[in-house]
């Protein structure tokens, strides 16, 4: 590993938890400096057993966070909410797929704190319906977003939020209430912009050779509708 780029060795190290990255810099003084690169600490990845007490201590250590992910942690609305608050403003990369401490307050917190926010994931989550979307659209930072299995954003909440905010990547797969106008508009209206449109065979069933065409043009563009 003596030969190996540091830059390498960085991106081999950002795969780790921080509770790994404790573990390296007990190796040697090379790689207790390695694993001290701020780069790295920015993210906080925590595991299905840490709470609000755990996630607390971590934030009086840092300086930055930048990626943060839920991981069916233990974390409540109030430990999240206190992220947001310290380290909004430095986060990048936001994954609560599946986290059941979402509520409008922290959604609220989030637009607030959070302008810098470019990548969100509110996947398989009850709560995320219209409102939601249209509290998003003040998320000008926003390229990528991923609602698959929120079941109640409809046509009127997706089309709110792809007229305001200019995403890259959205994953809006099984979403029952978006049916065939506003993924017409999306290819008609955005495919300047979006790279990545992830859709399913519900949102796609009945589009006729009409929709077809349309999905040929939105692909010639460069774009991927998985």
């Amino acid at each position: 590993m003596d030969y190996v780029p540091v830059e390498v060795k960085l991106h081999i190290l950002s795969y780790l938890s921080e509770r790994d990255l404790s573990q390296v810099l007990l190796i040697s003084k090379h790689w207790h400096l390695l694993a001290l690169d701020p780069v790295l600490w920015g993210k906080l990845l925590p595991d299905s057993s840490t709470t609000d007490s755990d996630l607390l201590k971590v934030l009086q250590k840092r300086s930055l966070i930048s990626h943060f992910k839920y991981n069916s942690s233990k974390i409540t609305e109030g430990g999240l909410s206190q992220l947001l608050v310290q380290f909004g403003s430095t986060l990048r990369y936001l994954d609560l797929d599946s986290c059941d401490e979402l509520s409008s307050d922290l959604i609220s917190l989030l637009v607030e704190h959070c302008p810098n926010l470019s990548y969100l994931d509110l996947s398989a989550n009850p709560f995320i319906d219209d409102v939601t979307m249209c509290q998003l659209a003040a998320c000008q930072s926003l390229t990528t977003l991923r609602i698959r299995n929120c079941d109640t954003v409809t046509d009127l909440g997706l089309g709110m939020l792809a007229s305001q905010v200019r995403l890259v990547n959205l994953d809006a797969g099984c979403l029952l209430y978006v049916r065939r106008p506003t993924i017409d508009a999306l290819l008609e209206t955005s495919s300047c912009i979006l790279q990545t449109l992830v859709l399913d065979g519900a949102n796609l069933k009945r589009r006729g050779s009409h929709g077809a065409r349309k999905v040929c043009k939105f692909a010639e563009l460069g774009a991927a509708i998985l």
